[in-house]
Formats: structure tokens, C-alpha cells, sequence
């Protein structure tokens, strides 16, 4: 998480950058760095072909447009942008608005540190007694580590968090260690 700071005409503009995952990650992170005692929270966040902004109260088209503009134009991906203004009593107008709220977020992803996000996603399986050992043995192969093992009566449950590129190699290895006896679980079991 980065921060950038801005006084325009007295109000003043704090922009927080952070890396995420997914829009569940953004929208999160959104509330965490909202200010209630502000006049206004606005945000705008990229992830891959997601992409969202909130004027929060602004002229619209004003402040998350153009923090979403800061994004685009640095060319980052999985990333979010919050930008709180306390008024400080002189308007600014539409364009003062627009310039402000694209500086401040220009400013905090130009200072913030670069580094790759590989977006992941969750598979949970179950799998019987007698392929566990098979599975381990093709995960470990894999580099892919468990994050999360139950043992039932008749076997194993467990999921993973994989690299989306590696998704499709990971299923069908795993699969094939067991036999063809691994059952894939729906995304939203939880072990």
C-alpha cells in the first residue's frame, strides 16, 4: 500500500494504492481506506477486463473517471485507487475536480513499487483414501501446496490456489494421478 497527498485551494486529496487480486479484493480494500469524517471516498480499480470508479457525491465524472484515467495511463493492472477529499471550502469547478483527483492518483501509483500480480483461483477436490498418496505425490511435482485438508470416512477434501495460466495442467495432472477418481468440488466449498 502506497499513499500521495494533495492541497488544492484547501482541500485536501490523500490517495491510497494497493495491489488486488480480484473485485472482491478492491471493493474491500475500498472500505478499508474510506474516510467517514470526509466529503467525499472516491475510487476506481483494474482488474484484467474489470474495471470500476465511484464519484462518491463529485460532479460526475470528476473523480473516478480520472483516477481510473491514472491507472490506465501507468499502464497497471490489479490495482486500486482511493481517493479521499476533505472540502475545504472553495469549489473548484468540473475541471480543478478532474485535475486534482488524476494528480493525486498519478502521483501514489508513480511512487509505488512495481512488481507482478499472477491472478490465482481456488480449486477444491475430494479425493478417496487410496489416491491420496498418488495426489500428493503429483502436487508436489507440481510445486502446488494444499491450503486447506479435511479427512472425511472416505477420503480427503482439500483445495488449492493456482496461477489461472496453470489451471487447466494442474486439473488435468491431478486427475490423472488419481486415476480419473478425483471429484472436482463446486468454487464455493470451503474445507
Amino acid at each position: 500500500q502506497n499513499s500521495a497527498e494533495l492541497v488544492v485551494k484547501k482541500s485536501r486529496f490523500l490517495a491510497c494504492a494497493a495491489a488486488v487480486t480480484d473485485s472482491e479484493n478492491a471493493f474491500r480494500f475500498i472500505q478499508n481506506e474510506s474516510h467517514q469524517g470526509a466529503s467525499h471516498n472516491c475510487f476506481a480499480f483494474k482488474c484484467g477486463a474489470v474495471s470500476r470508479f465511484g464519484d462518491d457525491g463529485e460532479v460526475s465524472g470528476t473523480a473516478g473517471r480520472p483516477i481510473l484515467a491514472a491507472i490506465e495511463a501507468e499502464q497497471l493492472d490489479f490495482v486500486c485507487v482511493v481517493v479521499t477529499r476533505w472540502f475545504g471550502g472553495i469549489k473548484l469547478g468540473t475541471g480543478g475536480l478532474t485535475r486534482a483527483y488524476h494528480g493525486v492518483a498519478r502521483d501514489v501509483l508513480q511512487s509505488a513499487a512495481r512488481g507482478e500480480v499472477r491472478p490465482s483461483v481456488k480449486l477444491a477436490f475430494s479425493v478417496t483414501f487410496q489416491d491420496i498418496g498418488a495426489l500428493e505425490r503429483a502436487m508436489r511435482t507440481l510445486g502446488v501446496e494444499p491450503h486447506a485438508q479435511e479427512f472425511t470416512s472416505t477420503g480427503m477434501i482439500a483445495s488449492i490456489s493456482i496461477e489461472v495460466t496453470e489451471h487447466e495442467k494442474v486439473q488435468r495432472e491431478l486427475m490423472a494421478a488419481c486415476g480419473g477418481r478425483l471429484l472436482w468440488l463446486p468454487e464455493d466449498h470451503s474445507t
